[in-house]
């Protein structure tokens, strides 16, 4: 089969993983054990991930558990989610390629619904179909989810190469059908995509990497003043 599309993971693999700032940073602002803060979200992830429960009954929960005052710290996750946010130059810029060669892009990401929804605020337009385990109220490495994702792309899982960091979410994929890519960094991707038949050349008819990084910067304020070179996704 022929390679028609392919899907990423968005923390860890398009953007730096921001769970351990985020975790950082939330255990400051309330006062608590890192540690401690870790093992108890761990219990309710899950649930939150697929919006079974919102960001105020989460921390409701996690108040209770710990034995503190209740949690009432409005936008708390998001405001740590826009600290922890940092693309991966080097991965844009592969995006923008896999786009100019005429390949189709997904995202499929575990994720909160506050988080999904400040994604649509940047617009990726490298991005032709975006699905969140909070939209869908299922998570990798459940199958059911990347069977969605292939069919809202329209393509058969021979035909897709999914790249993730956990292993679990690449096994779940290579179950599938997909032809899974486990994330170590840019290099690496960009040499197992070329060694799966991906064509990556710089067509500069074609090419839309200036014209997609232009839209970016006006739908994100923390690159919005920076000069092209330093965003994610172009070359000095």
């Amino acid at each position: 089969y022929e390679i028609k599309a392919v899907i990423f993971d968005w923390g860890g693999v398009l953007i730096d993983d921001p769970m351990p700032f985020m975790m950082k940073f939330c255990a400051s602002e309330l006062n608590l054990s890192e540690k401690k803060l870790i093992q108890v979200y761990q219990e309710y992830a899950n649930d939150f991930q697929t919006n079974r429960i919102s960001e105020e009954s989460l921390w409701k929960e996690i108040s209770a558990r710990l034995g503190i005052h209740q949690i009432s710290i409005d936008l708390l996750w998001m405001n740590a989610f826009k600290l922890a946010y940092k693309p991966k130059k080097e991965m844009f810029t592969l995006l923008s390629l896999l786009k100019s060669n005429e390949y189709k892009t997904g995202l499929l990401s575990n994720t909160e619904k506050k988080v999904m929804d400040y994604f649509y605020t940047l617009d990726y337009h490298f991005i032709d179909i975006a699905v969140f385990s909070c939209g869908e109220k299922i998570m990798k490495p459940d199958l059911k989810i990347y069977k969605i994702i292939l069919r809202r792309m329209n393509v058969m899982p021979e035909e897709t190469i999914f790249i993730d960091d956990k292993i679990d979410n690449i096994k779940g994929a290579k179950i599938s059908g997909m032809k899974p890519i486990l994330f170590e960094n840019p290099l690496q991707v960009r040499q197992e995509l070329i060694h799966l038949g991906v064509k990556l050349k710089i067509n500069i008819i074609n090419c839309s990497i200036k014209v997609l990084l232009h839209r970016y910067i006006w739908h994100h304020p923390v690159h919005k003043n920076l000069p092209l070179q330093h965003l994610p996704g172009t070359n000095n």
